[in-house]
């Protein structure tokens, strides 16, 4: 391992007894407690001691697969983890720490606090970029909600650093708990929740009719709060089956009638649950701790057609999904960001004015084809979610964050204008690509008013592995965030602190009250 002289063998073990079988919508695990029970109750009878297959049936776990999560969960400390990895996690919870700062100044997100902030009795944990302290459950919800207002938080099947960070802080505030183990923390929430999502995912048919992929991030801030609290494994067990019946209904936003619900998927709900999980399974509060093994379980009653469980476990400790999410260079859903990339090659290259634009048009999968052209959206959501609008930010280069969604913004003649010149439509290739991969790909054709034409394919947008977003630009963003309400000086300071949080003694409060006072080793 890197940076480390020893490790412990954390890696999932090897599933129990467990039967798959196929079908026409994929795999589902089948039990044999029946069986289990049956032969119990025979020798019983008999009076006769059992056959070593029979001992073997009866003695095998109904829920091998929680069980291997359950192991990884409560096992996994900051000195197994890859520096590497320890590094991404930081600075994940750098950005995301940024995007609840960001969240804090948009009319969503004041609109959520004022909801919900009188509503705490308690001043266990902050509600970030605000004055104002609740208790664990409701900061969580909060600050899941501002990590997502601005839609800038990283994406890895959906955004798992709006559970698993707002639950971590949360719980770490409240418990004195420090760095390393909020580092461990937020990487046991991304390896368990992301993969669930893996195991979960529906085909390409059924994922257009229901979107499975967005309810599962109940299990990333469960595992991070498993992990953070130190849970043994018996309550561990019940607070992942919490997670199952505490996670949302999948909800399409972009396929709703605009203008489209400030909720969103229900981020805070799912932040939410986790640490809801924590209390319950504290308590000895049983909860339904087979629906990860079974054919009825959660990924059935989150509309998929299909399960694979063996990718619940697949390299569980050894290879580490935290390191393939995308972080984000625009305040916007991650389908538009190839296209803004595009759209800024152009603009650069060509130095480009508003007023010089004639015409755009975009080719792209038929998710975004279909589903992100409005070009005169009305709230901040439907322009997160607006290809037309957020060209328009770019074009006019506007600073990426709370501007791009300011009345003023929303209301400029300019940036309307831009956008009514902005045409989306179906390339095949992006398609294929989309269906293949799951790229988020771009074709742009722009023409000026003085007949210039300039075109860019962009089969990916920048942010992973691949092609990655540097330090430099994430902390632009991140100081672009928060230095409005913390002052250059404080912005500066926590941005520093957050990359180095192994060494912080206790969490900062990261109110908007000035540079905050930070614990270090």
């Amino acid at each position: 391992m890197e940076g480390h002289t020893k490790r412990r063998n954390i890696a999932a073990p090897a599933r129990t007894r467990m039967v798959i079988e196929p079908t026409l919508q994929g795999f589902y695990p089948r039990r044999d407690d029946h069986q289990a029970n049956m032969l119990m109750r025979r020798s019983e009878r008999a009076g006769s001691p059992h056959t070593p297959k029979e001992r073997e049936i009866m003695e095998a776990s109904p829920t091998p697969n929680l069980d291997a999560i359950v192991d990884f969960t409560t096992r996994l400390t900051y000195d197994d983890i890859p520096e590497r990895v320890a590094l991404q996690a930081a600075r994940l919870l750098m950005d995301t720490v940024g995007c609840m700062f960001g969240g804090a100044q948009t009319d969503l997100g004041r609109r959520v606090v004022d909801a919900l902030a009188p509503l705490s009795g308690r001043d266990d944990a902050t509600i970030v970029g605000t004055r104002h302290k609740a208790d664990p459950v409701t900061a969580a919800f909060v600050n899941a909600v501002l990590s997502d207002a601005l839609d800038y938080e990283d994406t890895l099947r959906a955004h798992p650093s709006a559970a698993a960070i707002p639950a971590a802080l949360a719980i770490a505030q409240a418990r004195r708990i420090d760095g390393r183990r909020l580092i461990a923390a937020v990487v046991a929430g991304y390896e368990v929740g992301v993969r669930v999502a893996d195991a979960i995912q529906s085909s390409a048919e059924q994922a257009r009719l229901v979107p499975s992929k967005f309810s599962w991030m109940a299990f990333t801030s469960a595992a991070t709060a498993v992990n953070i609290a130190g849970l043994d494994a018996e309550k561990a067990r019940h607070a992942f089956g919490y997670a199952s019946s505490g996670s949302p209904l999948p909800v399409w936003i972009s396929k709703s009638s605009r203008p489209l619900n400030d909720i969103k998927n229900n981020f805070g709900e799912q932040a939410r649950a986790g640490v809801l999980a924590l209390h319950m399974a504290e308590s000895g509060v049983r909860t339904p701790v087979g629906t990860l093994d079974s054919e009825f379980g959660f990924w059935r009653m989150v509309g998929s057609d299909r399960y694979q469980p063996e990718k619940l476990v697949k390299n569980l400790g050894v290879d580490w999904r935290i390191e393939d999410s995308y972080f984000k260079g625009y305040p916007a859903c991650l389908y538009l960001h190839s296209m803004l990339d595009g759209l800024t090659e152009l603009r650069d290259r060509y130095s480009l004015l508003p007023e010089d634009i004639a015409e755009v048009k975009v080719g792209s999968f038929r998710e975004m084809a279909e589903w992100f052209g409005d070009p005169q959206p009305v709230s901040i959501v439907d322009a997160e979610f607006s290809a037309p609008y957020t060209a328009a930010m770019v074009l006019t280069r506007r600073q990426p964050g709370p501007d791009w969604y300011s009345s003023s913004a929303m209301n400029d003649s300019t940036v309307r204008s831009l956008a009514a010149r902005v045409t989306l439509h179906e390339d095949s290739r992006m398609e294929a690509l989309w269906l293949d991969r799951q790229s988020y790909g771009s074709r742009i054709q722009l023409r000026t008013t003085d007949g210039r034409e300039f075109s860019v394919a962009k089969e990916d947008c920048r942010g992973g592995k691949n092609n990655p977003i540097g330090d430099d630009e994430l902390a632009r963003k991140f100081l672009t965030l928060t230095t409005p309400l913390l002052g250059a000086v404080g912005a500066e300071s926590l941005r520093s602190r957050l990359l180095k949080a192994a060494e912080l003694t206790r969490v900062p409060d990261l109110s908007s009250t000035g540079e905050p006072e930070f614990g270090t080793q």
